[in-house]
């Protein structure tokens, strides 16, 4: 970890070989006073230098100089020889880097020149190392150019380099993480297949920042924010930062009481491992056996964290192990690149043309200079000569209009946001972006910005867009006020940045504050968001809780627990997340009246081959192929189905993709009203949004092979049906012209992107008016494939599906294909397991079930009786409303009326995994004398308040404003005026609950002026995150209660305060961040909720 000085002063000349000798550190921190003894050097680059250490194997190498600093880790798990290579590459990057810091003397550093380095040092690591066996490592080197004021952040695979900036991290570099690709390696093995391909950023740096190195020992265990936590409690000492948070990921590793990046990554990547093989009929019973076996000790579908013990278990172990699983798997289905076709790094350059359209005539390495040289804001324009060819036989739009379509498809989306229909302070925004943010005459490389505007079509003028794409508003200094003021916004929940057209699905649902509703894709969250807005959208008016429920599900458990983040600004007590394939959802409640539904609203917005979104995702270009609709079109399928079944009578459903393709959009909506035989019917929602620029939906289209050669009618796609063409299904096909007319199809919505400067959608809305018909269970995968064995064990893949096509394809709706994620897609379906072996996989994965995973339950008698008594709460309190995972557990949840114990408790035992649910508003401590203390967090304060008795008071605003600027600080009681100083002392050791001392002008000023705080021995401290103490600070100030001068008393205040703790070096402490072992007190002097 490094604090930067003001200037970097060139080093003096030195011996390449002594400096390497001098610098090297070998899974060690640096001894005392060591940084100080060379000469001073490294006392003109940083003002502050920090290690901390923890390390099993002896893998990993680190080395530093006048500015520069690398890590390297070594990769090869247990073997003893594993940081060989590490080594070798740390002093090869030294040596290079130091004489290019000399070369920097006379001529300006390019980016070119550090990979030239980087990239040298590379080879000459893996030349001396050719015949020591498999030895692998990452690599991530940083160098600070004092003339440019630029950061070169060179990564290969895991290692990570961060930027922080005032508590936000302003750079962040690339790297193979979270999405959990295998890591690109440096290596002496030239067998293996994993890529070596580097990743290289530039970002301007100024002093003050810091910068902090690690390799994914941190980011394994540690989200950035938790890192930036670390930055910020000890921002002067870089040696502090270092050691707080590798204690932090020491702690998670061996802990495990939180889902982590790690593991929650790991159970995707194993899942897909085992699926993938699961899913193989070429694979015999023998095989798929010896496969479960090797996947008894990684984790698997439900198993959402490592299960590595405190021995000699290590994480990258379970990595490969999955990987070489995966890699069985594609090898006995006969695929290709085994691993690394799956895996490979998306952020690669695939197109030979630029923007504009013309060839790029220059070489490799001249493009990639220049990308850097415009700090890669240079963009490429994709084509695929398929795509072209197919969408223009389906007619999307008029040929006249083709060229202006590829032309907006070429274009990156603008930036669009809305106001929630949440948020209590809307004209006060509206008028800020009238007043502050319209940016007339603004010009950005040579071309003339138009003003932020309203989207007209979007109610009471709440939705916003702007010509400029969202990555330049981060990037432009002239902007970062904005960009500043948005994300405060985004963080407190009162605006949510969200692309336009993938807005307009909640919009026509209508949900009410008591409607029970299901979002059957739902991750990554922004339209679960908006669902949650409608339902609390009448809180500030009427002051009650809202009575419905959304349940958000998603297939993909690491997208689940990501849309579990990403609602938790809402802080609703409505959500329930959960785990599950869309199309198996079960039915809940009465089980006698299933053909009436349960849900009042459904959202299906389906996995679909996303074409729609080329603008954000042009890596579809390269992706995009006829066959992904034909494969994806049977899933579809059934999960609308499923949607209609879950659906009640009079209840709404809202089907929608991101794609151009009638067969994943008209073809769908056509067969699910064939289904249901007049149980559904499209909706006209040409009322509802009447200004959206939209077109009617298609009642004919053409179906095409692989070859894109027409099929006319299904009895043709039987014919010339062969073992590599997916099957067309019946359901593919245009309605007859009796259908076409009974159908209103044109009541369905197509978005195209040269209509209102969006991407593609299609949106249409179901309304039943009868029971469905009731469906037969559909076959999994392994029971189909168990039968297929019986009857005719000799039988190949393509006779089966002769077979299956001749009989017709309603018994096999399911499909093999991947479902490709876009914009809220679910992932894949995966299909249990119902053979002989069940109970005992369940007793398996039932084991291995972490701590946080028990089930919801209602509160028990005792608890509720210590909760009174602790805030000696009213008689007519909701008990019923409070759950928890187990009679031992801390924490206690509230939900609204729709969500209960039984629900939840039916959840589980249909195998529905409950993810999350509700809103954490007390947690349970103890006391020094072993007395029981309930914890109230922030977002529980406006639901307790009325009930509370005791621990409460009234404050005056000046002392509002104090707490709530002193967030993360301990206040003393003196802090604050006489009468508040006189409650503090009398109350109780524990929580208590400050209301503002005056009557309350407004719903919204009654619900938003009250705090919980935490009562120690001598002090006190604000117990709410930063962005909700951002949006208590917000309101205050739009309901005209804030104070300058309260602030700027505050902020000397707090200067003070850190002045006084401010430690005492004679000289700056030396070493890097890295998985090595070190002991370090870690007491963290805020009292803050763990969830918050």
């Amino acid at each position: 970890c490094w604090k930067l000085r003001a200037s970097l002063a060139p080093p003096p000349s030195m011996n390449a070989a002594q400096y390497i000798i001098s610098r090297m550190r070998s899974c060690k921190s640096p001894p005392e006073g060591d940084v100080g003894d060379r000469s001073g050097q490294l006392e003109n680059c940083f003002a502050s230098v920090g290690s901390a250490t923890h390390d099993y194997h002896g893998d990993d190498a680190v080395g530093y100089g006048p500015g520069f600093m690398v890590v390297a880790d070594g990769v090869s798990g247990t073997m003893k020889s594993s940081g060989v290579l590490a080594k070798l590459l740390v002093a090869e990057t030294l040596a290079s880097l130091a004489k290019l810091k000399k070369r920097a003397l006379d001529t300006p550093i390019k980016a070119s020149d550090f990979s030239e380095s980087v990239e040298q040092a590379t080879r000459n690591a893996r030349k001396a190392t050719k015949r020591k066996g498999r030895l692998d490592s990452t690599l991530s080197a940083v160098y600070f150019d004092d003339a440019s004021r630029q950061l070169f952040a060179y990564t290969i695979g895991d290692c990570k380099c961060v930027l922080v900036r005032s508590g936000k991290v302003v750079f962040e570099s690339d790297s193979i993480i979270y999405d959990f690709n295998v890591p690109a390696v440096v290596s002496s093995n030239q067998t293996i297949n994993y890529s070596s391909e580097v990743q290289i950023q530039t970002c301007a740096y100024e002093p003050g920042d810091v910068c902090l190195l690690f390799s994914d020992g941190v980011h394994d265990n540690l989200y950035v924010d938790q890192v930036i936590e670390c930055v910020e409690l000890f921002s002067d000492n870089a040696d502090e930062i270092a050691k707080k948070t590798v204690q932090m990921a020491k702690d998670s590793f061996t802990e495990c009481e939180d889902y982590i990046p790690f593991a929650v990554s790991a159970a995707s990547f194993c899942r897909e491992a085992v699926e993938e093989l699961k899913s193989n009929s070429n694979v015999n019973e023998e095989e798929y056996k010896k496969f479960s076996a090797k996947c008894a000790d990684i984790p698997s579908a439900e198993i959402t964290r490592p299960i590595f013990n405190k021995e000699q278990r290590v994480r990258q172990l379970a990595f490969y192990s999955a990987s070489n699983l995966l890699a069985f798997a594609h090898k006995k289905m006969g695929k290709k690149d085994d691993v690394s076709r799956f895996r490979q790094n998306q952020r690669r350059p695939f197109s030979k043309k630029s923007r504009n359209g013309a060839d790029d005539g220059t070489n490799g390495k001249d493009s990639r200079d220049n990308k850097k040289d415009q700090e890669n804001f240079s963009e490429w324009v994709y084509t695929n000569e398929s795509f072209i060819k197919y969408y223009q036989a389906q007619g999307i739009v008029d040929p006249s209009e083709w060229e202006t379509l590829m032309t907006y498809l070429a274009k990156p989306l603008p930036t669009t946001f809305r106001i929630n229909n949440s948020c209590a302070f809307a004209e006060r925004i509206r008028e800020r972006m009238a007043q502050d943010f319209q940016f007339d005459g603004l010009v950005v490389d040579d071309e003339p910005v138009e003003p932020i505007s309203n989207m007209a079509w979007y109610p009471n003028n709440r939705g916003y867009q702007w010509s400029v794409e969202r990555r330049r508003i981060r990037k432009l200094p002239l902007l970062a006020e904005f960009q500043k003021w948005l994300v405060e916004l985004s963080d407190s929940g009162n605006i949510t940045r969200q692309e336009a057209v993938s807005m307009i699905p909640p919009l026509v649902l209508d949900v009410q504050p008591h409607h029970k509703v299901l979002d059957m894709c739902a991750a990554p969250g922004s339209k679960t968001s908006q669902l949650l807005e409608s339902l609390h959208a009448q809180e500030h008016v009427t002051g009650k809780v809202p009575t419905g429920m959304v349940v958000a599900n998603d297939v993909d458990l690491k997208r689940a627990y990501m849309l579990v983040h990403q609602s938790k600004r809402m802080s609703s007590p409505a959500l329930v997340v959960t785990c599950h394939e869309a199309q198996h959802i079960p039915h809940f409640g009465n089980e006698d009246d299933q053909t009436n539904g349960f849900f009042d609203r459904i959202l299906c917005d389906a996995p679909c081959s996303g074409d729609g979104t080329l603008r954000k995702n042009p890596i579809i270009w390269k992706q995009w192929h006829v066959r992904n609709g034909i494969t994806l079109h049977p899933l579809q399928l059934q999960i609308a189905k499923r949607g209609a079944a879950l659906l009640k009578v009079g209840g709404e459903m809202c089907y929608s993709t991101c794609t151009f393709n009638p067969l994943e959009n008209e073809a769908v909506v056509a067969e699910l009203l064939r289904w249901s035989k007049g149980a559904l019917e499209l909706v006209d929602v040409s009322q509802a949004l009447p200004v959206l620029k939209r077109r009617p939906g298609m009642s004919s289209w053409k179906v095409m092979d692989l070859s894109l050669e027409e099929v006319n009618s299904y009895h043709e796609a039987v014919a010339k049906k062969d073992e590599r063409t997916p099957k067309l299904l019946s359901t593919m096909f245009p309605p007859t012209a009796e259908e076409a007319a009974r159908f209103n199809l044109d009541r369905c919505m197509r978005c195209v992107p040269q209509d209102a400067n969006t991407g593609g959608f299609f949106i249409c809305l179901f309304k039943k008016v009868a029971p469905t018909p009731v469906e037969e269970p559909v076959k999994t995968r392994a029971e189909r494939r168990s039968e297929r064995a019986e009857a005719k064990k000799d039988a190949t893949p393509a006779a089966d599906g002769a077979e299956n096509a001749a009989e017709g394809e309603e018994s096999t709706e399911a499909t093999d294909a991947p479902a490709a994620e876009a914009d809220g897609a679910a992932a894949r379906p995966i299909e249990e397991d119902k053979s002989e072996n069940k109970p005992q996989r369940k007793s398996r994965r039932d084991r291995f079930l972490p701590k946080g995973e028990e089930p919801y339950i209602a509160l028990a008698e005792s608890q509720w009786e210590e909760l009174k008594q602790c805030y000696d709460m009213a008689d007519d309190f909701p008990r019923h409303q409070l759950l928890t995972r187990s009679e031992e557990s801390k924490s206690l949840t509230f939900v609204t009326q729709s969500i209960t114990a039984e629900l939840l408790a039916e959840m589980r035992e249909k195998r529905v995994k409950v993810v999350y649910a509700g809103l954490k508003i007390f947690e349970r401590n103890l006391t020094s004398d072993g007395k029981k203390v309930y914890r109230m967090c922030h977002c529980g304060v406006h639901i307790c308040l009325p009930y509370v008795r005791t621990r409460v008071f009234q404050i005056t605003a000046k002392d509002l404003q104090t707490l709530v600027e002193s967030q993360g600080e301990l206040l003393s009681f003196n802090d604050f005026e006489p009468e508040t100083q006189k409650n503090f002392e009398a109350a109780a050791l524990g929580s208590v609950l400050c209301t503002l001392n005056r009557e309350p002008g407004s719903m919204v000023e009654k619900m938003l002026m009250n705090v919980a705080v935490w009562r120690g021995k001598s002090s006190v401290s604000l117990m709410a995150a930063k962005p909700d103490a951002q949006a208590l600070l917000a309101a205050m100030k739009e309901l005209k209660l804030w104070d300058e001068t309260v602030s700027a008393h505050v902020a000397k205040c707090r200067a003070e305060r850190r002045e006084r703790a401010k430690p005492q070096h004679s000289h700056p402490v030396a070493a890097v961040e890295q998985k090595q072992e070190t002991e370090v007190a870690a007491t963290d002097a805020k009292p803050m909720d763990s969830a918050e």
